[in-house]
């Protein structure tokens, strides 16, 4: 099945740059009924609720340190589902070697149904038109439930890249899995003074939408779906190659790839 993929260009409210203008793509028709189906039955088997970690480990004056940050997820929250730069072998990766390394990852350690989405997604535009230039890190499981919104925020993960915030070239895919009677609509700070009358995407089952993230505040409105449902997503974090930081060994990071068991009292 074609892939339907639309350009869209929104005025918006730069967070870093004087960039008056943000590109969009909207993808429709992305997969047959059947691997629809089987990606929905994927997420209800992954959407369990319960606690997540995230870790940060350092040196400081010769021993290993640790700090691990608990994140409880009741009715909104986005659950990791694969963060490479989590990984140890990504601190050995350079430009040369990310990308194969990246979906060697991708294609043995999730569910068949993901790889299958990304070799669709890595094969449209935006990224088609530089192939093997964008690197997929990140899966994020989107959960959000009924009378709940999510708020204003940017993509922002500055350890990762190479280069200011404003010179990050990234993208956030997300894939939805339903649609609301009511609330959850996509949107995106636009610029109303240039006569504009916002952006806001209502989520069709079977679309998704990309944009840079890092370039502008975003967000959800809340879910006030009549039969109460959760809104379901996924959400694909995507970094061309030039904008990581890759110097191929562990040594020449601020931050240590070591493992829990090394902490030092």
């Amino acid at each position: 099945m074609t892939v339907k993929v639309t350009e869209v260009k929104i005025p918006i409210f730069p967070r870093y740059t004087l960039e008056t203008e943000l590109t969009g793509y909207l993808f429709e028709n992305i997969l047959s009924p059947n691997d629809f189906a089987q990606l929905n039955k994927f997420w209800e088997q992954s959407s369990v609720r319960g606690i997540d970690w995230d870790r940060s480990l350092y040196y400081y004056k010769g021993k290993v340190r640790g700090v691990a940050n608990q994140r409880s997820h009741h009715q909104r929250y986005d659950r990791k589902l694969i963060d490479l730069p989590e990984k140890v072998e990504w601190h050995y990766q350079t430009p040369k070697t990310i990308y194969n390394w990246a979906f060697e990852n991708f294609t043995q350690g999730v569910n068949p149904i993901i790889s299958k989405l990304l070799k669709i997604l890595i094969n449209c535009r935006p990224f088609s038109d530089e192939p093997n230039k964008w690197i997929p890190h990140r899966i994020l499981l989107n959960i959000l439930d009924y009378g709940h919104p999510m708020h204003a925020h940017v993509d922002s993960e500055p350890a990762t890249y190479n280069c200011p915030m404003e010179k990050v070239r990234q993208y956030s895919v997300t894939l939805y899995l339903n649609e609301l009677s009511e609330g959850g609509e996509f949107w995106i700070d636009s610029n109303l003074n240039a006569g504009y009358p916002g952006f806001f995407y209502k989520p069709k089952p079977n679309t998704a939408f990309a944009f840079n993230g890092g370039y502008t505040w975003h967000g959800v409105n809340e879910n006030r779906d009549k039969n109460k449902q959760t809104r379901r997503a996924f959400t694909f974090r995507f970094a061309h190659v030039d904008s990581l930081f890759l110097p191929g060994h562990p040594d020449k990071f601020l931050y240590k790839p070591n493992m829990i068991s090394q902490i030092t009292a």
